[in-house]
Order: structure tokens, then sequence, then C-alpha cells
């Protein structure tokens, strides 16, 4: 089938970008590491000479292609994320793109837990494996983030690693404005939003030790009250991050807004604002 062939290439685009970093980091260690261990030798007696022997030669490795993150441009690119992520939900729980009117959340999947927990016990198994793959392609997407920067740094960015994860999030949204409609495809489009979704809010919470979440909402709601009730109570020490969680919030429900005239105006075309967005932070990761 077409769209089975269109499947295997998103799939293998998906994986040549998430490759990138590996090939590229590849053998990186600095080339100073095993001389200074050498000469440190050198310089101790003969007793540490035969301990040396049984001493793990420590692993030196270059700090490669990271930039500085302020919390002001945190914020600011969090509050550009979350708009874009409302914006990818607002189209997917639409249904206006889907060929069966399915209206599925691709920016958090705890509604997917239960349906598919309720699809499973009443024998609906269509509902229920739909919605596992939601679940597993939101882990995915997280998964990948993981995978490609697996020693995040607080308020630090990795170019090669963010760079690489943006250009596969704008593969992943380029092809599901590709398959939107296509009742083969079935309901593809919305999994490989889950999986761009989960790539962003994977990216943005490791990045800033969770201080901005662009993804997923509902945490961040229960946060916004817990805050604003210890506000009113005198208690100022989350005030910061009541403003930081009720602006991505506002961000995030302005990207709902916009979606419904995007697609009622573009239909599918729509999803390639964020495609576009998601290449656009990734070229400039190096500019930071």
């Amino acid at each position: 089938m077409v769209y089975i062939r269109k499947l295997r290439l998103i799939l293998l685009l998906t994986i040549v970008a998430l490759s990138l970093p590996q090939a590229r980091c590849l053998g990186r260690r600095a080339p100073r590491a095993a001389a200074n261990v050498s000469n440190g030798n050198r310089k101790r007696g003969g007793r540490n000479r035969r301990n040396a022997k049984s001493d793990p030669v420590p692993v030196i490795t270059e700090k490669i292609d990271c930039r500085p993150l302020s919390m002001k441009a945190a914020v600011g690119y969090g509050m550009i994320l979350s708009l874009n992520s409302g914006f990818v939900n607002g189209i997917c729980l639409s249904g206006l793109l889907s060929f069966d009117g399915t209206k599925q959340a691709s920016a958090a999947v705890t509604g997917a837990w239960t349906n598919s927990a309720l699809g499973l016990a009443n024998g609906k198994m269509d509902q229920f494996s739909f919605n596992l793959s939601c679940i597993l392609s939101y882990v995915f997407g997280s998964f990948s983030a993981g995978y490609v920067n697996p020693n995040p740094k607080i308020f630090e960015v990795s170019v090669v690693a963010t760079r690489t994860l943006f250009i596969a999030a704008s593969i992943l949204l380029y092809s599901a404005s590709v398959l939107c409609g296509e009742e083969e495809a079935g309901r593809s489009y919305i999994l490989l939003a889950l999986i761009a979704n989960g790539i962003q809010n994977s990216v943005t919470s490791s990045a800033t030790g969770n201080l901005v979440r662009s993804s997923h909402f509902s945490g961040i709601s229960s946060d916004i009250g817990t805050f604003l009730g210890q506000f009113l109570r005198g208690n100022n020490d989350n005030l910061l991050k009541l403003k930081v969680f009720s602006t991505l919030a506002l961000c995030f429900w302005s990207g709902g807004y916009l979606s419904f005239s995007m697609v009622e105006s573009f239909g599918s075309s729509a999803i390639l604002v964020s495609s576009a967005l998601y290449m656009i932070l990734a070229i400039g990761a190096g500019f930071l």
C-alpha cells in the first residue's frame, strides 16, 4: 500500500535525523586526556605506578557545542513552543483533518491511559489499540530526546542534540500533513504529532529543570492552583513559577484557539506552520 511506503520513508528519515549527533560525537574524546594521565603517572613514585595498573583510566570528554540558556530566553522559547503544541493539539482534537472524525489530543496522553483501559474492559480492541499506540508514540518521542541527549544540563543547550531533535520533529509534522485525511493511513498523522510533542516536551523540561513544560498542561494547571493559593496566603516562594506557568498556559490556549480558523482556511497545510517552526528553531539553535 502507498501509505505503508510513506510511513517507512518517514521512519527512515526520522531515524537518520536522530542518528546525526551520534555520528558527529563518535570518538570525540579530549586529545590531551591520555597524555595528562601518562604525565601524571610519571611524576608519581613507584608505588603509584604499581597502583595505576589496577586503577581505571579516567575518560575525559569534550564539552561539545553547548550554549548557556538564560531564564528569560528559556521562558521566551517556552512561550513559542507552548503556542505551537496548543496549535497542533487543537488540530488533532478538532477532528477536522481525520477521515473518520477522530478527535484525539496530541499534547498529552492522560485521557489515552483511561480510554485504553476502558477499551480493553469493554472488549473494544480498536479503542484499546489506538489509545495504546498514542501512549507509546508520546513515550517514544520523549525516549528519543533522552537517547539523543542523555546528560542534559539545566539552562544549557546542546546545539547538536537540540538541532537534531527539532529536525526530526519537523519531519514528523511535515509527514503528518501529508497523511491527513487519507483513509488508508487511518489516524497515523495523530501518532506522528504525538511523537513530535513528546520530543518537544522532553527537550524543554530537561533544559529548564521542569520550569518550562511546553506540551503537557495537566500538571501545570495543578501547580498554578497550588501556587496561587499559597500566594493569597502570603507565601511568595513560588511567585515566579506562578507567573511562568500562567504565561505558558495562556500561550497553549491561544494556540488551540488559532488552530480552528487555520484548519478551516488551509486544511492539512496548517500543520506545515508547526513543521516550519521546528525547522527554524533547529537552524537557530546554533545562534543562542
